[in-house]
């Protein structure tokens, strides 16, 4: 296998073995039925560096109809508690 992986993807596999950090990606798939706008945009906003516009133009992107998704970056350490707020306030994960 380490033969035919970049020099790069290596170097990232090695880090998180390391660091133990594996995650700090996690794809936004959409929105459930329904959902809480305020509530989805200080998630995104509470997990991110991002600004009310951008939080809600994400949160606009991710509603749209035709299928958008996206991923955010978050801490590692907080990747397990990021995934499980943003689930329930309503992303499909």
């Amino acid at each position: 296998i380490a033969s035919v992986l970049d020099a790069n993807v290596k170097g990232e596999i090695f880090f998180a073995m390391i660091t133990g950090n594996y995650n700090d990606r996690i794809l936004l798939k959409g929105l459930e039925e329904d959902v809480n706008a305020v509530w989805c945009i200080k998630a995104i906003r509470a997990h991110t560096r991002f600004g009310l516009k951008e939080a809600k133009d994400l949160f606009d992107r991710l509603r749209s109809p035709f299928g958008h998704t996206e991923y955010i970056t978050v801490k590692p350490e907080d990747y397990n508690t990021a995934y499980r707020e943003l689930r329930k306030v309503g992303f499909r994960l």
